[in-house]
């Protein structure tokens, strides 16, 4: 079976959302490179409202091909 996979780098940020809850939400688009998403955080950094950030490295796997043309059902880890 053929790898059906993707990877690339995701810039999460942690934003207030109320009452002292946080949430990590993705910030900007999928990065090819690292270095291409710490180029993202440096802009990000630039907004206060984020608070933290990480990025992740992810792989996203399609594990099963949809009965409608054009979807995927796709899995990260």
């Amino acid at each position: 079976m053929k790898d059906n996979y993707r990877e690339f780098y995701q810039l999460m940020c942690e934003s207030y959302l109320s009452d002292g809850v946080y949430i990590w939400e993705d910030v900007g688009a999928e990065c090819d490179t690292l270095d291409k998403c710490l180029d993202c955080l440096a802009y990000a950094q630039t907004n206060p409202e984020f608070t933290d950030f990480r990025i992740e490295f992810r792989q996203v796997t399609v594990i099963a091909p949809s009965e409608n043309e054009g979807d995927t059902l796709e899995v990260t880890f």
